[in-house]
Parts: C-alpha cells; sequence; structure tokens
C-alpha cells in the first residue's frame, strides 16, 4: 500500500455555493491520499511527529516513522475520496517521507468512476 500526493494547484478565492464561507484561500495546496482501505498509512505518515532539523531521507528514523505532525481532526472522510490537504511545504516533505507523487487526473477519474454496490450501479 502507498500513500500519494496529487499536484500542487493554485485555489482562487471564490465564494461556494450555498456557504457562509469561501472555497479557496488563493494559495496552492494539494491531496493526500492513499490506496490503503484501511486509512492506517495515510494516517500515520500524516500524524507520526516531524522530523528534527538536519534530518535527512535515510537517516534513522524511531520506531513509527516521522511524519507531517498533522492532528487527526484535519482528515477530511469525503467518500470515495478520504484525504489531508498539504500546502506545498508539507507536500515536500511527504515525498521526501516517500510519499508518491500522481497526477491529480488520476485521482480525479479515480474519484468519479462508478463503484459496485454504489447508486451508480444499474438495476
Amino acid at each position: 500500500m502507498a500513500v500519494f500526493v496529487d499536484e500542487l494547484v493554485h485555489w482562487d478565492i471564490i465564494p461556494k455555493a450555498g456557504a457562509q464561507r469561501y472555497f479557496g484561500n488563493g494559495k496552492a495546496s494539494c491531496h493526500m491520499t492513499t490506496d490503503d482501505p484501511t486509512l492506517a498509512e495515510l494516517h500515520r505518515m500524516a500524524c507520526a511527529p516531524i522530523p528534527p532539523p538536519g534530518w535527512r531521507k535515510g537517516d534513522p528514523q524511531p520506531k513509527g516513522g516521522y511524519g507531517l505532525g498533522f492532528e487527526r481532526r484535519w482528515f477530511q472522510d469525503e467518500p470515495g475520496h478520504p484525504h489531508y490537504d498539504l500546502i506545498p511545504g508539507k507536500r515536500a516533505l511527504a515525498i521526501k517521507l516517500g510519499a508518491v507523487p500522481k497526477s491529480a487526473w488520476v485521482e480525479f477519474d479515480r474519484m468519479f468512476t462508478p463503484v459496485q454496490g454504489t447508486l451508480f450501479d444499474e438495476k
């Protein structure tokens, strides 16, 4: 199982339909996802402590490894697209820690491909 990060996208500040807030913040961000149905590796990478200054890939790590230092409550459990949002610096750290970069279009295709047992099934 792997953890993936998609490409950075610059989100414009636009009103979100039916909401009292804005979608986007005028900054770049991306998503960190996984192909692990248990989401265990995703949460481990997100919530494990960040590496100390000067740490390099290949240096020793504590049991459980290093991660991004996130709080579990920042997880977005959206149906078909469970993820954490990352800013550019956290994306770079995730890749350094072993996350696999991939195209956002690959994730988009996965999210909108009908899945057996969903409302898309033909009767």
